[in-house]
């Protein structure tokens, strides 16, 4: 097995240069002046000895090299809109480039007519909902729903991780764009039983790059740390105010809303463009993912294997973001990561990478790395 890890310090060469620049330069950035005298409040740690975790989970990240594909084309004599590739950014970004698409399929088409949305993970979902809203008749088609979509098992820390930005001004623009719609319709989410819960992210210093990135005017600016908030941690680090967004309850409140709206879902795969042909639609909204390189055989799409441990729930009211890892507290698990595999196929969970997951996580917080096995339950999804 190849770990990406050897890559990620090397720049990963041509696959994520996009992406990758842009983390390396806020990697380096200056962080805020500390706001706070001394050591932070002591944060209790999470118990990752007393029991194995009872799911491991697999996924693809849909990442596209260069940027994320958010464009209208004209294909087979219909306006096309393409929003896909966002590779570990699916839940952060989807609300905003759903406004995107808004926009993009009004240029060409009116209210009231008919569109196709295809895909039903976060961005398949948001990007119908906000259609909806702008009084098209939508429908959706995918061959995936709910929990056996890539997003359900998404992490969930609102961050644009291991996306490409793009590298002219143009790409980059669009981007700064979404990441800010996206950013206020998420916090426009809080308290409406979409899973949606403002948090502090930690990390050592050196670490978490992709909310680094993030400018201030789109999240509160950083804060250094003279130490971690955890016994057993040691080091600087810094701080900065983000969201966990629940996967399960986010895709549960969008497909409650277009229940609503009367959106029927329709369950059907599609191979080819040209088996789009016969439906009754105006315009077509293209959100699979990882599919649309088999559709239209987009070369630039190369998925991102990820795997995750999920753990019994336990009430933590923050995130943290290490070397190589990550936990997340949610209320239907505590989610321990993660893992980014290029070019390696296929869903069955690696028991040898849930063992250094679990090790990496016992080991930041000084609680050992011994530990007899991570046997669990396991599952694997695609977008």
């Amino acid at each position: 097995m190849e770990y990406l890890r050897r890559d990620v310090l090397l720049g990963l060469g041509a696959l994520l240069a996009g992406s990758c620049a842009s983390d390396r330069r806020a990697s380096r950035a200056p962080l805020a002046p500390t706001a706070v005298d001394g050591p932070p409040q002591q944060l209790a740690p999470p118990d990752l000895r007393s029991a194995p975790p009872f799911e491991v989970v697999v996924g693809q990240r849909p990442y596209r090299r260069g940027r994320v594909r958010l464009e209208l084309e004209w294909l087979r004599g219909r306006p096309w809109v393409h929003n896909y590739g966002h590779g570990g950014a699916g839940l952060t970004l989807a609300l905003g480039t759903a406004l995107e698409v808004r926009r993009l399929v009004g240029d060409h088409v009116a209210p009231g007519a008919a569109v196709v949305v295809l895909g039903a993970g976060a961005v398949g979902l948001a990007s119908a909902l906000e259609l909806l809203r702008g009084g098209y008749r939508v429908s959706v088609h995918a061959e995936h729903f709910g929990p056996r979509t890539t997003s359900a098992i998404a992490g969930g820390q609102w961050a644009p991780s291991l996306v490409a930005k793009g590298d002219d001004a143009e790409s980059r623009a669009l981007y700064l764009r979404v990441l800010a719609d996206s950013r206020r319709a998420v916090h426009g989410l809080l308290g409406r039983g979409a899973g949606v819960h403002e948090r502090s992210n930690f990390a050592p210093e050196g670490h978490g790059a992709s909310l680094l990135d993030v400018p201030d005017g789109v999240l509160p600016a950083t804060v250094a740390l003279e130490r971690l908030p955890w016994p057993g941690t040691s080091g600087p680090g810094w701080a900065r105010r983000t969201y966990l967004i629940e996967p399960r309850p986010l895709l549960g409140w969008l497909e409650r809303q277009l229940h609503a709206g009367a959106v029927p879902f329709h369950q059907r795969r599609f191979d080819s463009a040209e088996q789009l042909d016969t439906l009754p639609a105006d315009a077509i909204v293209n959100c699979l993912g990882e599919g649309a390189g088999a559709l239209l055989d987009d070369r630039e799409l190369r998925p991102l294997r990820g795997q995750l441990l999920h753990f019994a729930p336990q009430a933590h009211p923050w995130l943290l973001s290490y070397a190589d890892g990550y936990v997340f507290p949610r209320s239907d698990a505590l989610v321990l990561g993660g893992s980014v595999e290029a070019d390696r196929p296929g869903l069955a969970p690696d028991p040898e990478l849930s063992e250094r997951i679990l090790a990496r996580g016992r080991e930041f917080f000084g609680a050992g790395t011994e530990f007899g096995g991570v046997a669990a339950a396991d599952s694997g999804r695609r977008r």
